[in-house]
């Protein structure tokens, strides 16, 4: 009875051992797998870097010393790219000093939290001819002073910004959009210059679009304007408008599309260019055509006009485009591609004008393509030139590709009126497509 007890009882600290250690085991596996979770969510949030500093030169005028601009203060660098913290991190600036060989010397601190993201920039933003320097798009601007000798803050653009600026016309630009009742939707670029301490607006884009399309029956329009100042006022100088009826083709396989240009002449808006699009589209086909009306002699009249067509047959295929300009008062075809693609062969043509005014077909290329009777792919390139009125065979390109991949290539030329052999390649790396 002893040795039976003696039994049960080790038996039973086997058991209780062996679920002891399955439990330690399942705890290590979810520490394993806990840990990438958590490492996972701390790559996520950006990590401070101790005290550092980013150095830029400029020279503020041609008449001074080149400036070095130290902005200082915290970093703030991914843990996913340990090896370079700046610039894929940011910068919080807390002080600025700037310093030339000359002996001059400034000293900038800002307030303890400083500028959000690191991004400085310099441009003469109020046309003195003396560079200027800003942070994070306006949030914090500096004009240098002459009368002084330093930067001063500016408070007014400051609270303009954020505001873009081009160097070109040294215009601060920014932007606002409205949604009226209706649901149009109205966005206005504007552009000011800024001299002795005020902002005048210069330029204005007003772009207006129809509300979302809630009925795919519905058409969709978008207005362009451009106004420019002239003396006191601004005046609409320029006018884009795009008109599309039946905007979503889920119901139409035709979409048309107009867009219309005016431009100012005199005190009136005068419509000086238009282009019409029109695309048909079905099962097997499709046709695409594009036509620009310009202002000739108070008239607006065709001077282009594009066609693209498309069918597509069993395993045939046939593609054209066709180019006409207005020469003498009438519309003329100055360019015709036609390709037409079968199981084994594509025919690619070309007519052109020539200086007579006449369509002529100035080349041809035709592809072939089939397996011999040893399973070899064959690739065949014949490419022809017009000469003297007729098609000329100018270049050949054979191409063998076996079931093991071993290719061969060769190229054929005409030279002083042969056929020669101009270039042979073999590899078992390499296939040639052409298309």
């Amino acid at each position: 009875m002893r040795f039976r007890a003696r039994c049960v009882i080790l038996y039973g600290m086997k058991i209780l051992l062996a679920v002891l250690l399955c439990l330690a085991m399942l705890g290590m596996f979810a520490c394993a797998i806990d840990e990438p979770a958590q490492e996972e969510t701390a790559m996520q949030e950006p990590q401070r870097t101790g005290p550092r500093t980013v150095r830029e030169f400029a020279r503020v005028h041609e008449s001074m010393p080149e400036f070095t601009f130290a902005f200082t203060g915290y970093g703030y660098v991914y843990p996913l790219t340990p090896y370079c913290d700046w610039p894929s991190g940011f910068l919080s600036v807390t002080t600025i000093d700037i310093s030339s060989e000359d002996g001059f010397h400034q000293h900038i601190t800002l307030e303890p939290i400083g500028v959000s993201g690191y991004i400085d920039e310099f441009g003469d933003l109020n046309g003195d001819g003396y560079l200027d320097f800003w942070l994070v798009a306006g949030a914090r601007v500096w004009l240098w002073c002459p009368q002084s000798g330093k930067f001063i803050e500016n408070d007014t653009l400051r609270e303009f910004a954020p505001f873009g600026f081009d160097w070109n016309t040294s215009l601060l630009s920014t932007g606002t959009s409205v949604v009226d009742d209706m649901g149009y939707h109205t966005r206005y670029s504007q552009s000011y210059h800024y001299r002795d301490g005020v902002l005048t607006l210069q330029r204005e884009r007003r772009t207006r679009s129809s509300p979302a399309c809630t009925d795919c029956r519905a058409s969709e329009e978008l207005i362009i304007e451009d106004f420019e100042r002239r003396g006191n006022n601004l005046e609409l100088q320029r006018k884009q408008r795009t008109f599309t009826p039946h905007a979503c083709p889920q119901y139409d396989s035709s979409v048309e599309q107009t867009v219309e240009f005016y431009e100012r002449m005199g005190n009136n808006m005068v419509l000086v260019r238009r282009y019409i699009q029109d695309s048909r589209v079905s099962r097997f086909s499709g046709d695409f055509d594009r036509e620009i009306q310009e202002l000739v002699n108070g008239q607006l009249i065709t001077v282009q006009r594009t066609r693209t067509g498309q069918v597509v047959e069993d395993s045939r295929f046939w593609e054209y485009v066709e180019q006409s300009q207005l020469l003498d008062g009438e519309l003329v075809v100055v360019f015709l591609r036609r390709i037409h693609r079968g199981d084994e062969h594509t025919l690619r043509d070309i007519f052109q004008q020539n200086n007579h005014g006449e369509l002529f077909h100035a080349s041809r290329e035709r592809w072939h393509v089939d397996t011999d009777e040893n399973g070899n792919h064959r690739e065949e390139l014949y490419g022809y030139t017009n000469f003297g009125g007729g098609l000329v065979l100018m270049t050949r390109i054979y191409n063998v590709i076996g079931e093991e991949g071993v290719g061969s290539l060769r190229r054929y030329e005409r030279i002083n009126g042969q056929m020669q052999l101009t270039e042979q390649q073999n590899s078992s790396s390499w296939r040639i497509i052409i298309e």
